[in-house]
């Protein structure tokens, strides 16, 4: 099997057995990832974990900007070169 072949199989794999491939191809690099082998709860509390430290390093004023920030709408600036011939 070729690998342009490989990769074109790689569609018809489910999500799962797409994170098993990436687990072994990360062994054998030697790339080591925090949360393996956690069960899917003790990753969310994982991910809460972080999101307290993180939390943590802001004062309220600097969190209540950082959400009025999040949940503004963005529009992208006008660029007047994009219609320039």
């Amino acid at each position: 099997m070729t690998l342009q072949e490989m990769i074109q199989q790689l569609d018809e794999l489910s999500p799962e057995e797409r994170n098993e491939l990436r687990r072994a191809i990360d062994q054998r690099d030697g790339v080591r990832h925090p949360n393996d082998g956690l069960t899917p709860q003790e990753r969310v509390l994982s991910i809460r974990a972080a999101a307290r430290a993180i939390r943590e390093g802001f004062t309220d004023e600097e969190w209540a900007e950082i959400e009025q920030a999040m949940n503004a709408e963005y529009i992208e600036p006008f660029d007047e070169d994009e219609w320039k011939d």
